[in-house]
């Protein structure tokens, strides 16, 4: 760099214009013309950008809105995967917190190739079946887990996998009103233990259904019967019917896509399919949902991924299956990609950075299998984004009715199902069809509360009244009501209703009127 030499009067001189000007004059001579290559070369290039950047990566991003540096943003250690495609990424020992923030859109490269294929069946004549198949032994605790997507609610039940006979057996089942259903079967249709999902399964989106079902213990909970839906446990009831309702008699061929001969047919795509012999805790099965199963997993049976083979997952037993009316397993559509995406809903750094990552539906990240590359974005549509509003919002439905006669006044009934709204800002509402009946005036109220026997935010409560002549007093009335939030935990959501009015016959919700729905939109779009 070229020294700027200035020489001064000497003191009690007087200074002339020259005296001002020749010092200006040799440092613009040096910003005009003095300064190259030569001069600049010694400086350190990270004083002034980043050392990581080049030309070719700033190409890259200007071009399609990623930005990709393992240096600045490497792989997570770990993800987790909390549910309703919400994800937990921990970098361990770094903080990325000056670089994601939520709103940011983030892109996932997989380490291993997921499946691309699904099996997409007619809900005619199309199934698969094995006869006489191996391993498959179990009376009592039993779980199923599959990948589904409908685009319809069957008329009747729609059976996912089963091996069942007509009279004995297990069966996992779509019901027409989209609830999840799993039964065991001892010597007779009417001699059975089930559990049964209060929520239905969303139309036209990709959703992980799973029920374990211990038949001799006749309860729902985490360690005996339940059911999942997008790794999340919903609402659910159990029944029993007949003789020896409390063990099951293993008879039939093992069938996907139907029961007992291709009976009961289902109409709609499948993934990952998988029998367990045992329990599988909620942790376990959640872990599960986002890539394609291993075959090796503790108590598995048999397990098919439907990405273009029909073969058993587990070697071991190898229940291979047939194919029967040229179902296939071709079919272009699985909930995993090659590329997943999702958008940043909170990061935060305290020894290690935890970031909450929401994907869209038919995108999931792998907790286990890894993630070779992590890219981000501050476009709110970089290259290749789902963008579409509908596939990032989370959905809890019902369609059955549910009433709760001679209900006690001011007292809160959970009869619209749950929903947990993942971290981040959300815009939550519901849609019910409220029902109540009463000899004389009538009085009831509706609301979405954080409990579910109680009211925590009046915006979320509609009031009706209705007077009678002094016959018996009906009302169905619909509701909508919804709001912004922004939740730094996962909170659930429980809709509510009761009468003010004492002696009410009923109070309840009608989903087989008007579907029940608590929808989260994302607010992050």
């Amino acid at each position: 760099m070229p020294t700027v030499t200035v020489t001064l009067p000497s003191n009690n001189t007087l200074a002339d214009v020259q005296d001002y000007n020749d010092p200006i004059n040799a440092i613009l001579a040096v910003l005009n013309g003095q300064l190259d290559d030569n001069n600049i070369a010694s400086v350190n290039g990270s004083k002034i950008v980043d050392g990581t950047i080049t030309q070719a990566k700033l190409a890259a991003s200007l071009k399609t809105g990623w930005w990709t540096d393992s240096t600045l943003l490497p792989s997570p250690n770990s993800v987790v995967y909390n549910g309703n495609r919400s994800y937990t990424l921990t970098f361990n020992s770094v903080d990325v917190t000056s670089i994601l923030s939520a709103k940011m859109r983030m892109m996932f490269a997989r380490s291993a190739t997921p499946p691309t294929q699904c099996t997409s069946l007619n809900g005619t004549n199309q199934y698969y079946s094995k006869t006489s198949p191996a391993g498959m032994t179990f009376t009592d605790d039993f779980t199923i887990g599959a990948w589904i997507k409908l685009s319809s609610y069957p008329s009747g039940d729609a059976v996912i996998v089963s091996r069942y006979n007509g009279t004995s057996g297990w069966r996992f089942v779509i019901q027409s009103t989209g609830q999840v259903y799993l039964a065991g079967l001892n010597a007779g249709s009417a001699n059975l233990s089930r559990v049964s999902s209060v929520q239905s399964v969303p139309l036209n989106k990709w959703v992980h259904v799973a029920a374990q079902l211990d038949m001799s213990s006749f309860t729902v909970s985490a360690t005996t019967s339940y059911v999942m839906i997008d790794g999340l446990d919903v609402p659910a009831t159990v029944g029993r019917g007949g003789t020896n309702p409390t063990a099951l008699v293993q008879a039939g061929n093992l069938e996907v896509g139907s029961e007992n001969g291709g009976t009961n047919p289902l109409s709609g795509k499948l993934a990952q399919v998988a029998i367990y012999s045992a329990k599988v805790t909620q942790a376990t099965m959640r872990a599960s949902v986002s890539q394609t199963l291993a075959g090796t997993e503790t108590s598995l049976v048999s397990a098919y991924s439907f990405n273009n083979t029909i073969n058993d997952l587990n070697t071991t037993n190898a229940n291979n299956l047939t194919a029967n009316n040229s179902a296939a397993a071709t079919n272009a559509d699985s909930p995993f990609n090659a590329t997943e995406y999702g958008i940043v809903s909170s990061a935060s750094f305290s020894t290690n950075s935890t970031v909450v990552v929401q994907v869209p539906e038919g995108y999931a990240l792998p907790t286990s299998g890894g993630i070779t590359t992590v890219s981000y974005s501050i476009n709110a549509n970089p290259l290749n984004f789902p963008s579409r509003a509908d596939k990032w919002t989370v959905e809890s439905l019902g369609q059955n009715d549910i009433e709760t006669s001679s209900p006690v006044a001011g007292t809160w009934y959970n009869n619209g199902g749950v929903i947990q709204v993942p971290i981040g800002a959300w815009k939550l509402g519901y849609q019910a069809t409220m029902f109540g009946y009463k000899a004389s005036s009538f009085s009831m109220r509706s609301t979405l509360s954080t409990a579910n026997n109680s009211e925590s935010d009046k915006f979320y409560t509609l009031h009706l009244n209705g007077a009678s002549d002094g016959g018996n007093f009906a009302v169905i009335i619909p509701t909508n009501r919804s709001k912004n939030l922004t939740l730094s935990t996962a909170t659930s959501y429980y809709l509510n209703v009761k009468t003010d009015t004492a002696s009410s016959a009923t109070v309840g919700v009608r989903g087989d009127l008007s579907p029940t729905s608590i929808t989260a939109e994302y607010a992050y779009l």
